[in-house]
């Protein structure tokens, strides 16, 4: 990853989890999005704006210095989503398996040569290793292949997409529930074309097959865009939420970094 990427990320990961304001760049001891103005910082801090993941709330002014306020948007949590992919750890995972596996004759045929006194007892050791390596191997393929299948599998086009988002956001956030503009504009952003109606009749067959919860608002003036709710007898359905048992993509690295 880039230098300057990978900067922004961590920033972004840390103030995900902050519902307030935050300084751009920490001063003192008052924490801010960036810890210092160094050239990638300020590179960091220049992409975030000019990419819309984080907006300025407000500036101080004292003299000729200002300090500005900023707060992580939308797009600045999808960012970390994306990034944070549990598809993309597996794949990872698998890559450095196999890079391993592949290694490993290598490997034995040098410790054969140099530490042949050890004889047959170290090389089923080494075998044995090489074993557990390709079993390891075998098991991240079989969840990634679930994967792709759950992706390709349910008639709504988004629905997987969809789940994962939620997935990543809570992860990131803390917070399982997500407002439906967001939810919205994350699907927009992955370039499904959708129209209203379309989301909202998707997510009540998401929630009838009960791979998502539908959660009211619970605000007194009703929520922010009324256009994105959906209306269930006396109350305002305004949030999304993933059912716990949809959560495969990290239940399978769990599991598979057991065995390690």
């Amino acid at each position: 990853m880039d230098p300057v990427d990978s900067i922004l990320l961590d920033a972004l990961r840390s103030a995900a989890n902050n519902d307030g304001e935050l300084r751009i760049y920490q001063t003192g001891k008052l924490h801010g999005f960036l810890p210092a103005r160094t050239a990638a910082h300020t590179a960091a801090a220049a992409k975030a704006l000019r990419d819309g993941l984080i907006e300025v709330t407000r500036s101080e002014y004292r003299g000729k210095m200002s300090t500005e306020w900023i707060r992580v948007t939308p797009k600045g949590i999808d960012f970390v989503v994306q990034h944070d992919s549990p598809a993309r750890a597996l794949d990872e995972l698998r890559d450095v398996l196999r890079i391993s596996a592949d290694n490993l004759p290598v490997w034995v045929a040098q410790m054969r040569l140099e530490l042949d006194a050890l004889g047959k007892r170290f090389l089923g050791e080494v075998d044995q290793i090489g074993r557990r390596l390709d079993m390891l191997a075998i098991r991240v393929d079989a969840a990634l292949e679930r994967l792709d299948k759950q992706r390709q599998g349910p008639a709504i086009p988004w629905a997987q997409p969809a789940l994962d988002y939620l997935a990543g956001r809570g992860g990131v956030t803390g917070q399982p529930r997500c407002p439906l503009p967001e939810l919205f504009a994350a699907l927009r952003d992955r370039q499904f074309e959708l129209r209203i109606s379309d989301f909202h009749a998707g997510l009540r067959r998401m929630q009838a097959a009960g791979t998502l919860q539908l959660l009211p608002c619970e605000t007194g003036h009703g929520p922010a865009q009324p256009e994105y709710a959906l209306p269930d007898g006396a109350a305002v359905l305004y949030y999304a939420q993933a059912e716990p048992a949809n959560n495969l993509a990290n239940g399978a690295r769990n599991n598979t970094l057991s065995m390690l």
